[in-house]
């Protein structure tokens, strides 16, 4: 993470082997397999309103917190946001037979995905958050019934109103 005045920037990078079992009990539970799993993020954020922090778990103080009876004079803090991020399973989970995990109908073993954001702090203890998130998946997934139930792409809005303690 780096963290100049507004601006926030963070990324991660992960590869993992995981052994897994297909069932607990029964035949299947002789097998086991391993499935690797790689994937990453990389997150930017400004903070418009002057406003600067040194961690994401720090609150944000707005310089100039949310009154509607001070017009411009009391906004609140405002920040964008940018992400990225990606994961993808081996195929080893669509394996035939009982080290079968995952249904190649219905799932997909990698996604990318992408969000745009906007926050705005009224003040120390709220927050309202928008996101657009739009994802991409490397073979159709099922999100619905019948044929037209099958993506490669999926939009996500998002509004949210949180209140800190």
């Amino acid at each position: 993470m780096y963290f100049y005045r507004g601006l926030g920037l963070s990324g991660q990078y992960v590869h993992m082997d995981q052994r897994v079992r297909p069932a607990a009990t029964g035949a299947a539970s002789r097998f086991s397999i391993d499935v690797p799993f790689e994937g990453y993020y990389a997150q930017a954020t400004y903070l418009l309103t002057g406003e600067e922090r040194t961690t994401y778990s720090q609150a944000v103080v707005p310089l100039r917190p949310f009154d509607p009876r001070l017009g411009l004079a009391g906004t609140g803090a405002r920040e964008v946001v940018g992400r990225v991020s990606r994961l993808q399973v081996g195929d080893v989970v669509f394996a035939p037979g009982a080290a079968r995990l995952a249904d190649p109908a219905a799932v997909s073993n990698e996604a990318t995905e992408m969000a745009l954001g906007f926050n705005w702090y009224l003040n120390k203890w709220v927050r309202t958050q928008f996101n657009w998130e739009h994802a991409w998946f490397g073979r159709p997934v099922r999100l619905g019934p019948g044929p037209r139930g099958l993506y490669r792409e999926h939009d996500t809005l998002q509004a949210r109103l949180q209140f800190i303690c």
